[in-house]
């Protein structure tokens, strides 16, 4: 038995990661928040992956500023599959990808 997730699994983890991301960023428009909406409604693991990313970014914000840092090199590029777009937008701050 394989514990590796599967493809799917994967793509709704950094969409999830994304989505957390995106919806802290200052710039978020009402289109977005809407097709976040319907994003979490698709299916349940959607909601359950993005409550997961958002405790990771709260847990963040209490690190000290010096660890951020170094952690957001591993945050997660923007050429993920699926990922909602940002189009340039600047975010507050970027999540930590974990490794399973």
């Amino acid at each position: 038995m394989s514990l590796a997730p599967s493809s799917a699994e994967t793509i709704i983890r950094e969409q999830a990661a994304r989505w957390a991301a995106r919806l802290n960023d200052i710039d978020i428009t009402e289109a977005e928040r809407e097709e976040l909406q319907r994003w979490l409604l698709a299916d349940v693991r959607h909601a359950n992956e993005f409550r997961a990313h958002n405790a990771m970014i709260v847990l963040a914000r209490d690190l000290p500023p010096d660890l951020r840092n170094r952690l957001s090199a591993f945050a997660p590029s923007s050429s993920y599959a699926g990922a909602p777009e940002t189009s340039g937008a600047r975010s507050i701050w970027k999540p930590v990808v974990t490794t399973s």
